[in-house]
């Protein structure tokens, strides 16, 4: 457990063995309740309408929205939600505290074209990071596919 000390305006992030309850005047230590919380902060596809057959280039921004620094991670985006598998993936080694990535990769394409289809990608997909909201960790977007 990590606790933030607050000494002279300056603040401290410690191992709780390594701090005293009540220094500095008894101001007291109060344990770090704050987690990580990792989202989808961009996501895009270009072209915007993909064609079937043809390349698809996919961007993904993820951002750690909170205080304290997110570990390590993987993404996966999914042509349509209901693809078995992705077409692409990133492990990405942690985020810092309001810090962010841009992810990119390459689709090689559809196979068919789609009046209507569900594309999505999804943050975090092994639960290895504990984190204050769960819920927000897969954003959808509803596209088609052109001949």
């Amino acid at each position: 457990m990590k606790v933030n000390l607050l000494i002279g305006g300056l603040l401290l992030v410690a191992p709780l063995s390594m701090t005293m309850v009540g220094c500095m005047g008894g101001g007291g230590v109060a344990p770090d309740s704050v987690e990580p919380n990792i989202i989808v902060s961009e996501f895009a596809l270009s072209p915007s309408t993909p064609v079937r057959g043809r390349p698809v280039e996919v961007r993904v921004g993820v951002y750690n929205d909170s205080t304290v620094p997110a570990g390590p991670y993987r993404v996966e985006w999914y042509p349509g939600e209901n693809y078995s598998d992705p077409a692409c993936s990133w492990n990405v080694s942690g985020n810092n505290p309001g810090g962010g990535r841009i992810l990119n990769c390459t689709f090689s394409g559809y196979p068919s074209r789609y009046a209507s289809l569900r594309t999505k990608v999804i943050v975090d997909t092994g639960n290895n990071v504990a984190e204050s909201n769960e819920s927000d960790n897969t954003r959808s977007m509803d596209i088609r596919v052109v001949e």
